[in-house]
């Protein structure tokens, strides 16, 4: 069955203006909240501000209880974060087992 769409709710721009005073005070006791207000990210800047945001809302916490109302959804997004390459720790002989029988030609 298909979920019913969920509303997306945008801030205001009274509201973001508002945000951005709270972080330009919480600046001076959170060094990772500068990074934001800069607005000059690099790949590098992103993860850590990802990383900060993600410690923000709750981290690992936060995460666990969604995850356990969302078991589904989180295993699919944790299955994407697994490698997908395996390492294989055993014997390096390759062994090939023929299906057919041999014939004259292997003679």
């Amino acid at each position: 069955m298909d979920e019913p769409l969920k509303k997306i709710e945008f801030i205001t721009r009274d509201e973001y203006y508002q945000m951005e005073q709270t972080l330009a005070q919480a600046a001076d006791a959170l060094p990772q909240v500068e990074r934001i207000l800069k607005k000059e990210f690099k790949r590098m800047e992103v993860v850590n501000a990802f990383r900060d945001a993600f410690d923000l809302i709750g981290g690992v916490t936060r995460l666990a209880v969604w995850a356990n109302s969302n078991p589904t959804e989180f295993y699919r997004l944790y299955a994407k974060l697994l490698p997908k390459e395996t390492e294989h720790t055993g014997s390096t002989e390759l062994v090939i087992k023929h299906v057919l029988p041999p014939s004259r030609l292997d003679e």
